[in-house]
């Protein structure tokens, strides 16, 4: 296993840790004004029920994939504010904004992560750091 994987191993089984992302990627979801199925699709679970669960009693653990999803929906975020430190309202409301580069054809970015795969938030994320230059 690499270094990354290591680290994720780690902070999957930390308590701690995996609730304070959880309540990071919760704020975030409230900032965006995501709905609970589109939220359990972003975090890859199955049930909106999980969503539920985490929100009123946290997770001991979570599964590495999940870990990573968080971590690009937070990398997303930071770029965001980075990019629109001007105008924090622009940045809260990119992702729902139909966007006319080619990688999103004029769907807005959120719809693009919606489709549920890792490598959609890959290519949101990749996206906002070449804009960043």
């Amino acid at each position: 296993m690499g270094r990354m994987s290591d680290n994720l191993e780690r902070i999957s089984r930390d308590p701690k840790q995996v609730s304070a992302l959880l309540e990071m990627a919760f704020r975030l979801f409230e900032l965006w004004g995501l709905n609970v199925p589109q939220q359990a699709i972003l975090l890859g679970v199955r049930s909106t029920s999980t969503v539920y669960r985490w929100r009123k009693h946290g997770a001991k653990r979570l599964r590495i994939e999940t870990l990573e999803r968080i971590g690009h929906l937070l990398a997303i975020h930071k770029r965001l504010r980075l990019l629109f430190y001007r105008n924090p309202e622009l940045g809260r409301t990119w992702v729902k904004s139909p966007n006319r580069a080619s990688c999103f054809g004029g769907k807005p970015p959120i719809d693009i992560m919606l489709r549920g795969k890792v490598s959609d938030f890959e290519l949101v994320r990749n996206y906002l750091e070449y804009a960043a230059g």
